[in-house]
């Protein structure tokens, strides 16, 4: 039983004619007639109202009970008008049971149909109105004189006039008339669905955003207000919908200078109940005219909470620098230096180049400098330009738009540089970047912009830029390896940070530093370390600089167990002798490249910078070669 459309109509020969043509049509609509409302004792109007507490959301009716239903509830009411047709109809059938034919019809729709009908065909029929059904015994009477016999009329006079002795014909509903007025119907219910629909995506919406929304009309009366914008100060929306915002808690926004004037602003700070809030004005303009107006706002706490969870997520996928200046271990002079000079770097924008040697902690500079810059709240994106393959450095750098090339995300991706928008980009190994996309980067420098990969359109960023490299570059500028232009453009300051060999006397320090921060990592008890161990470590090459001595301390843990580490066991640990058995089958030439790759990246345990100087090749030369040989 669809309850959403409900049919209420005064004559039970009417509602028996809804009933065959809903079941001829197969719908199921509740119909309700006179004897049914006599029964429940209540009136068309109450009927109906009950009827809209219990779920209907159109009405079907006619006549009297339409103009009631009609002025009093809210909800679409369909009337079923009798056409010209339906009264020739009815005044045909009377005329086969007398000539003398009367209209009897109560003032209003029925009556003037009926007027409608008798000015059109012309044909003297008597018409009779009636406003209140007291007034019906009088026409009646006055009919009989003038030797009326059968009325054609509607159920009110239809009881009265069988009673006196007259015979009646009811004016049917057409069927096309019914069947309209039922499609009118559905129509009608499927829009207010839809109506309702998009109102409760809209609440959903409003309510589940974190933002508090105010919806005012041009006067300034708060006609809509979400649940945070209630929750965030404990009011009830029946406390402030309906009144002029200067008489509620939101008062203060009405005296914002845009607020005054209808105009957008962003961002505006104010205290509402005490508290610090960010306030957004947005006037509603539909064709030219201002027609409402929309304040959005957010306690400042918040805002800072949302900015520390999108620290944490950044975090999480690497774009947050981890250290500081307190984290770099050495007293020596030349330490020293750097760190006073890097921290002037600090504070102002400009392009560095930071110049050491591999694993000499030029990136724990970059961070540090980022961690006390005025960007230290925003990314640290680092990127390698020698661990990534030149065919995809582009795209990762700038992004690129969906479908740019095969085997890109559907959805286009986000580059670094977009992503480091108010941070810092860390440009590791910047001397193997290709010549051709430092003419790109160039014009990033430059331009302060970038254009994804497949895409005409411009993004504006802001980000400042840290290099780092171990090779000489000028002297890949004098060779051609390097654009000059770019050169200059990202060494505007200089950090040169010394090899271990250069700071042996921090040696001591940064072992004692490996051995506790390793042996937590690794589960190893601390071991103790002998003068002589610490001596002979001291006095170790150390070509591989800070990376290679926490290898080496890694080493003596794993092998001390724990225990004592002593000369012998440091002699040990320091030395590294990869073997090949000469009993094994002669290799094919593939086979001994990759051995001689394999064993380059254990040496250099994993470095492909110092593996590709090691083997006299470029970095893209020795990518191309581990993806061949499966060592990626």
């Amino acid at each position: 039983m669809n309850t959403k459309i409900v049919i209420i109509l005064e004559g039970e020969h009417h509602c028996q004619n809804f009933r065959n043509l809903l079941k001829k049509s197969h719908k199921n609509f509740s119909i309700y007639g006179l004897q049914d409302m006599e029964k429940a004792g209540l009136t068309p109007v109450e009927l109906a109202e009950s009827l809209i507490q219990t779920g209907a959301e159109v009405i079907i009716s006619a006549g009297k009970y339409g103009e009631d239903i009609v002025q009093a509830v809210d909800i679409p009411v369909v009337r079923i008008h009798r056409s010209k047709i339906s009264f020739a109809t009815a005044v045909k059938e009377a005329r086969s049971y007398s000539p003398a034919v009367a209209i009897l019809a109560r003032d209003g729709v029925f009556f003037n149909a009926a007027s409608q009908y008798t000015a059109l065909f012309n044909e003297g029929i008597t018409v009779e109105s009636f406003i209140d059904d007291s007034e019906i015994p009088d026409i009646l009477n006055r009919l009989k004189r003038q030797g009326i016999q059968v009325l054609v009329t509607g159920t009110r006079g239809r009881r009265r006039a069988l009673a006196n002795g007259f015979r009646c014909v009811s004016v049917p509903f057409e069927e096309e008339d019914m069947v309209a007025a039922i499609q009118e119907a559905e129509h009608i219910l499927r829009y207010v669905e839809m109506r309702i629909e998009n109102t409760q995506i809209l609440q959903t919406i409003q309510n589940n955003i974190s933002e508090g929304l105010i919806a005012l009309d041009n006067e300034g009366i708060i006609t809509e207000i979400n649940r945070p914008a209630l929750e965030i100060f404990s009011l009830a929306k029946s406390f402030v919908v309906g009144k002029q915002i200067e008489e509620t808690d939101f008062s203060p926004i009405a005296q914002l200078p845009a607020y005054k004037r209808k105009e957008t602003c962003y961002g505006e700070l104010i205290k509402l109940n005490g508290s610090a809030v960010s306030v957004t004005l947005s006037p509603i303009i539909v064709s030219n005219v201002s027609k409402a107006f929309l304040i959005s706002f957010s306690l400042a706490e918040q805002i800072e909470r949302r900015e520390q969870s999108l620290r944490a997520k950044l975090y999480s996928k690497g774009h947050v620098a981890s250290y500081t200046f307190d984290q770099i271990i050495g007293d020596s002079a030349c330490m020293k230096q750097v760190i006073s000079e890097a921290k002037k770097y600090a504070v102002v924008d400009s392009t560095i180049l930071i110049n050491g040697p591999s694993g000499s902690g030029k990136e724990i500079f970059a961070q540090s400098i980022h961690n006390i810059s005025r960007r230290r709240n925003q990314p640290f994106v680092v990127i390698n330009c020698a661990a990534l393959p030149e065919s995809l450095l582009e795209s990762i750098l700038f992004g690129y738009e969906k479908g740019a090339y095969t085997g890109a995300l559907k959805e286009g991706k986000k580059g670094l540089f977009e992503i480091a928008h108010g941070g810092t980009v860390f440009l590791d190994e910047i001397s193997e970047m290709s010549l051709d996309l430092q003419a790109r980067f160039l014009r990033v420098i430059q331009e302060k912009e970038i254009s994804p990969v497949g895409s005409d359109r411009v993004i504006p960023i802001d980000v400042r830029i840290i290099s780092a490299t171990n090779r000489n570059m000028e002297e890949m500028v004098a060779q051609g390896r390097f654009r000059e232009d770019l050169f200059y453009r990202i060494a505007v300051l200089w950090l040169n940070v010394p090899s271990l060999s250069r700071r042996r006397e921090d040696i001591p320090a940064l072992v004692r530093h490996f051995l506790s921060t390793k042996s937590a990592e690794l589960k190893i008890p601390l071991p103790e370390l002998s003068p002589k161990a610490l001596q002979y470590l001291c006095n170790l090459p150390y070509p591989g600089n800070i990376r290679q001595l926490g290898n080496v301390v890694e080493r003596l843990l794993v092998l001390s167990g724990g225990y004592m580490i002593t000369l012998e066991l440091a002699e040990k640990a320091a030395v590294f002798h990869p073997t090949v058995s000469s009993s094994l089958p002669v290799k094919n030439p593939q086979e001994t490249e990759k051995e001689a790759l394999r064993q380059a990246l254990l040496s250099c345990s994993g470095n492909r910078a110092e593996t590709a100087a090691a083997l006299n090749i470029s970095v893209t030369t020795l990518w191309r070669k581990m993806k061949r040989y499966n060592l990626l």
